[in-house]
C-alpha cells in the first residue's frame, strides 16, 4: 500500500511539473492498455517495460507499440529490469529472470523465491535489492553466471 502512494504521489508531482514545463509528453503505450508498469530499460534496439501480474512487454519502434515479451515470464511481477552484457534482466516476485534475445525467452536464474525490487550494474558486476526474510544486497559474479 506504501508502495501504490508512493506510486501516486510520485505521478502526481510529476504531472504538476509537467504541465508547468516546456516538456511535450504524449501517451505511446498501444498495446499496454490499462497495465501499470514498474519498470523500464532499453538497449540499442528495443524499449523493455516491466508490468505487474503481465510480464513484460517489448517495443521495436520507440514506444509507439508494444507486444508481450516471451516465454516464461508470463503472470509475473516484473519490478525491475537492467541491461548487463548482452543480457536483460528482470527482477520479478520470484526471483531473477535473464534473457539473451530481447525477451524471447526467460529463465528463472537465482535468488528464487524472493522479491526482487531493484536491480542495477556496472560494468563488472550486477546487483540486486531484495526482500526475503531479511533485507539485503546480492551481486553477480560475472555476466552469464547464477546469482548468489
Amino acid at each position: 500500500m506504501v508502495m501504490k502512494n508512493l506510486a501516486v504521489a510520485m505521478l502526481f508531482f510529476t504531472t504538476l511539473l509537467t504541465q508547468n514545463s516546456y516538456a511535450q509528453w504524449s501517451n505511446v503505450s498501444t498495446g499496454l492498455g490499462n497495465k501499470q508498469i514498474y519498470s523500464f530499460t532499453n538497449n540499442s534496439t528495443n524499449l523493455f517495460a516491466g508490468t505487474f501480474n503481465y510480464g513484460l512487454y517489448t517495443s521495436t519502434d520507440d514506444g509507439m507499440n508494444w507486444t508481450q515479451a516471451g516465454i516464461g515470464l508470463n503472470n509475473r511481477v516484473v519490478f525491475s529490469l537492467t541491461m548487463f552484457g548482452n543480457y536483460l534482466y528482470a527482477g520479478t516476485d520470484i526471483g531473477i529472470y535473464r534473457t539473451s534475445n530481447n525477451g524471447a525467452y526467460w529463465t528463472l536464474i537465482g535468488l528464487n523465491n524472493s522479491t526482487i525490487y531493484s536491480l542495477a550494474s556496472n560494468p563488472t558486476r550486477i546487483f540486486s535489492g531484495l526482500h526475503t526474510s531479511v533485507c539485503s544486497i546480492h551481486r553477480e559474479a560475472q555476466a552469464g553466471s547464477s546469482v548468489r
